[in-house]
């Protein structure tokens, strides 16, 4: 009886191992995004920004933030339709996501890409 009670109990416990979550809490994201010219200005969204209301920058900009979501999302844009974007997206130092396109760019939920 001690012996079928001892395999039940490991049993339980081998299943309540196995279905624990292996997602981390907070996830560390690394932005990288560079524009082909100098002379237009860029605006991106969802890098970390205080406000919510996004930042312009000129050529390329770098961010590293963290996120407590599972879901996360940025979107790139430019006047100029000539203006190739590069974008790379690192999420706890594994790439996440490379995208190149022109003067507009949704990455869609990169965290759950990876």
């Amino acid at each position: 009886m001690k012996m079928i009670f001892k395999l039940i109990c490991l049993s339980l416990l081998i299943v309540c191992c196995s279905c624990s979550s292996d997602e981390p809490s907070e996830y560390t994201v690394t932005v990288e995004v560079s524009a082909s010219s100098d002379d237009v200005a860029v605006w991106i969204h969802g890098i970390g920004e205080h406000n919510g209301q996004g930042v312009y920058f000129q050529r390329s900009i770098k961010r590293t933030f963290v996120t407590r979501f599972a879901s996360a999302q940025i979107i790139i844009r430019c006047e100029d339709p000539k203006v190739l974007l590069t974008v790379k997206i690192w999420v706890n130092n594994k790439l996440a996501t490379d995208i190149v396109g022109n003067s507009y760019i949704d990455t869609g939920n990169y965290i759950s890409q990876r």
